[in-house]
């Protein structure tokens, strides 16, 4: 990911739009991913998304600062959703109501596969935003718990200890759902 970040940064400083084309073709599937872990709605996963790209568009020199450009990319997405959950509470006439499955089977042929990736996003959803949110970090972006400090703004072994509740409670979910 270097080169790509490398490759980006040059645009940014050589003005080119170009960049913001590469940082969406790169970042965007990881960073929705992501916002879908915070809100569980893919409407509002979008409209965080649309409006970190306008942040991005609007500061990308800001990004230029950015020791790592992934991470930089998510500390910002993860102050959208901040700035998104506050702005709901000054105008509470938005709704979050139609809540969709957190995953989508690949296959929808396969009966069997969209009970179980049902059963998993209904169990996910059932479990605390920020348990989820850094379950989803480990298992779907590969990130180390120092990786998640970092993105989410809470100490190593918050994260850890969030990681396992959230495993347990996923877990006594699943079992639970497999008995009936």
């Amino acid at each position: 990911m270097q080169g790509v970040e490398q490759q980006i940064v040059t645009l940014i400083e050589a003005n080119d739009p170009r960049a913001l084309e590469l940082i969406y073709d790169t970042y965007a599937d990881q960073i929705y991913g992501f916002l879908l872990g915070r809100f569980s709605d893919r409407r509002e996963a979008e409209e965080v998304l649309h409006r970190l790209f306008l942040a991005i568009a609007t500061n990308r020199e800001k990004l230029l600062k950015a020791k790592r450009l992934a991470d930089y990319l998510f500390i910002m997405a993860r102050n959208e959703v901040m700035d998104y959950y506050r702005e709901l509470k000054r105008h509470p006439q938005i709704s979050l109501e139609t809540m969709e499955p957190v995953l989508v089977s690949a296959d929808d042929n396969e009966t069997n596969r969209q009970e179980e990736t049902k059963s998993l996003s209904q169990a996910l959803k059932a479990l605390p935003a920020d348990q989820r949110i850094v379950i989803w970090l480990k298992f779907y972006m590969d990130k180390s718990f120092i990786a998640m400090s970092k993105m989410l703004g809470i100490s190593q072994n918050t994260a850890a200890s969030r990681y396992r509740y959230g495993m347990e409670k996923l877990k006594t979910l699943l079992c639970k759902e497999q008995e009936s």
